[in-house]
């Protein structure tokens, strides 16, 4: 199989990713709110749970590669991610680096038309981008289903939430 990744194939997955994303933060954010309108709650708590929606959405964002260094999208077109100097399974913690600058998405983009295997998250974690075996939904699946929560994961969740509190903390 070779390995050399097209400029158009990086950006199909990115828009994929990034569109599939924004629909999962979407209705994380609208359900809730909806289902706490409907209740007559305050509206001091509106916000509140919106923030929480939303930061619960960008966690599920920057981890979206967790489950075997796939996404929705490299699934779909046939792409991982793996270590850069040695092609083996990147670490959740390393698919979590590659993943901290999405708040800096159309850098993202312009540095994949430049470096199309290699974007800066991938630089910041020594990951790169290789052609794999495309996947079904019903194989997702599977693989969800079989996804073992560890101590490695426990550790990227909580670095997630520092991150994400880091961040919530430089806006105005």
């Amino acid at each position: 199989m070779e390995n050399r990744i097209k400029i158009s194939e990086r950006l199909i997955i990115m828009l994929i990713d990034h569109a599939f994303m924004s629909f999962v933060g979407f209705i994380l954010v609208i359900i809730p709110l909806y289902i706490s309108m409907s209740q007559n709650s305050t509206i001091e708590t509106w916000p509140i749970l919106a923030l929480m929606c939303f930061y619960l959405a960008m966690g599920i964002y920057f981890n979206k590669d967790i489950i075997g260094g796939k996404s929705i999208a490299k699934r779909i077109m046939g792409f991982r991610i793996v270590k850069l100097h040695d092609h083996n399974p990147a670490s959740e913690f390393q698919l979590f680096i590659r993943n901290i600058l999405i708040p800096l998405w159309p850098i993202e983009v312009i540095m994949s038309i430049i470096s199309p295997s290699r974007k800066i998250g991938d630089f910041l974690a020594g990951t790169i981008l290789i052609k794999d075996e495309k996947e079904t939904i019903g194989q997702y699946l599977s693989e969800i289903k079989s996804f073992n929560f560890t101590g490695k994961t426990a550790f990227v969740s909580i670095i997630t939430i520092l991150y994400l509190y880091v961040i919530h903390l430089t806006m105005p």
